[in-house]
């Protein structure tokens, strides 16, 4: 069995997907603190347009096989999407309880999401690679901002 490269935009759609959600839900747990729903509902909105962003990359994708990747492969990338699986994510969601906790759990789910998309980019062609490049940065940009309110947060403590 061969990847496709419609797989791997799936798989991205799919996590982000997966990530809207997982704020989303975030956001009405913890209704009750203003600043914390409010956090959650943007990384929500974040993940939003990233799902979109790959919707729409997919349609532009031709159909073609990469011959020299198989089905390892492509659960390994399906592996690599699970970075908001409830199951996975479930003894952390237990821990966010203040607004220090959900920037470093949103600063972790970033990093898994940087790693995953460097690791899809070298399975897309060449075309859609500018695409992943974008996200990336946008990760990236997203990364430097939560690291900087961390520190914020920190400096008010």
């Amino acid at each position: 069995m061969t990847i496709q490269a419609r797989d791997v935009f799936d798989t991205a759609a799919d996590m982000e997907k997966a990530g809207a959600d997982l704020y989303r839900d975030l956001a009405r747990t913890h209704a009750g603190d203003q600043r914390l729903s409010e956090f959650f509902s943007y990384l929500a909105s974040e993940e939003e347009q990233h799902r979109k962003v790959f919707e729409e990359t997919r349609e532009t994708v031709p159909d073609f096989s990469y011959a020299d990747y198989d089905a390892p492969v492509k659960e390994e990338l399906r592996a690599f999407a699970r970075v908001f699986s409830r199951s996975r994510l479930s003894d952390e969601r237990g821990t966010l309880t203040d607004l220090v906790s959900a920037v470093d759990f949103a600063i972790r789910r970033e990093m898994d999401s940087i790693f995953f998309y460097d690791e899809m980019v070298g399975h897309v062609p060449g075309p859609q690679r500018d695409r992943i490049m974008e996200i990336i940065l946008q990760e990236r940009k997203h990364f430097r901002e939560l690291t900087e309110l961390r520190a914020h947060i920190a400096r008010e403590d």
